[in-house]
């Protein structure tokens, strides 16, 4: 799971409004606020009027507001699909909520992606032959989008391939999004083909997209040589990479704020306690601003591993160099020292046990 980053925020509240009122959208003078009672609007024109016109009551500033605010979003759309059941727009409106629950929402709680609702809306979508191009693209997207979360085969890599070439003018970045998440699948078992996607999508027109794909393309370089990393850790120990060869490596970006980094961290001290003997190493990178506070957790929790620490939070100078915008974030390192996953979060266990036998 992922908690919201530094940037998912922001990112969030884009996705959200971006999917709601893109043909008429208003200016910030007239927008208005979700709040009040909406059986106020007496017809399906009024009602969608003002979904298209939301925007939050207060400045956004933190997970909380974000929840909120696409909470009320969602009973909008909600009630405006039990009204008015009959009217063309309900399709567009379980779109919206669909790509609203599985896209901000489940980024900033770490919930995973109810996949078959996305299958069965955007399904709906693409089957509806009223279907606007516009709304057939969103559709087409978000489901291609969320389809790679399973991995990439030769079937989606196509679908992905005539999706791109069907919009080749984008300036939504959905092309170059779907570029660098087909890389990230692709990047260890074809890193030729994930470098040129990710080259591509660097030169994306919309700066997160190209940010996250200049980030990815770093991960992707290093794979093909033995990870480097020297610091001493936070008891003053040395730490150095290079010495670990020969063992596996978990390098863990993690912080005590961060609840899913929380939850996550009685399976990483069992995997730790069960193979460390075999050759299994951890090595963690706080992004903690309170030592003391960091120092507590770890002792309480059992994380006996050296950890990395200077105060900076998410700008922590090692999470930075490589381009971390999540946590957690696990990356394995193999007994040759190289980066062999930067997903490994999930199955840890498994995976650790698989490359010692290596």
């Amino acid at each position: 799971m992922k908690p919201y980053s530094s940037v998912c925020v922001a990112l969030a509240l884009a996705f959200a409004t971006a999917s709601l009122g893109a043909q008429n959208a208003p200016s910030p003078a007239e927008a208005v606020s979700p709040a009040g009672n909406l059986a106020r609007f007496k017809t399906a024109d009024e009602l969608w009027t003002y979904i298209n016109q939301i925007k939050p009551e207060k400045q956004i500033q933190n997970k909380a507001d974000v929840i909120a605010f696409l909470n009320q979003v969602k009973a909008a759309l909600d009630h405006f699909v039990a009204r008015f059941p009959q009217d063309p727009r309900c399709i567009e409106a379980r779109l919206s909520k669909v790509e609203i629950e599985n896209g901000p929402v489940a980024s900033i709680t770490g919930a995973a992606p109810d996949l078959k609702s996305i299958e069965t809306v955007c399904g709906e979508v693409l089957a509806k032959k009223s279907s606007s191009d516009a709304l057939r693209r969103r559709a087409r997207f978000f489901l291609l989008i969320n389809r790679l979360r399973s991995g990439a085969d030769e079937k989606l890599q196509g679908e992905v391939a005539a999706f791109c070439k069907d919009y080749p003018k984008d300036t939504r970045g959905d092309v170059d999004l779907l570029k660098l998440t087909l890389a990230k699948n692709l990047a260890a078992t074809a890193p030729t083909k994930a470098e040129a996607l990710l080259n591509e999508a660097a030169q994306s027109g919309n700066g997160q997209v190209a940010e996250a794909a200049k980030s990815e393309l770093r991960l992707v370089q290093l794979r093909g040589k033995p990870f480097e990393l020297k610091f001493t850790a936070v008891d003053g120990s040395p730490v150095d990479l290079a010495k670990l060869r020969g063992k596996v490596v978990l390098l863990d970006f993690w912080a005590t704020w961060c609840g899913p980094c929380m939850a996550e961290v009685p399976n990483v001290v069992a995997a730790y306690k069960k193979l460390h003997a075999k050759g299994f190493e951890i090595v963690g990178i706080s992004l903690d601003q309170n030592k003391a506070a960091m120092l507590r957790v770890t002792k309480e929790k059992g994380m006996t591993w050296p950890q990395y620490f200077d105060g900076k939070g998410w700008e922590n100078e090692i999470s930075s160099k490589y381009g971390i915008e999540t946590i957690p974030a696990m990356w394995l390192i193999n007994k040759k020292g190289l980066l062999v996953s930067t997903e490994a979060g999930e199955g840890l266990e498994e995976a650790v046990e698989k490359l010692l036998a290596e």
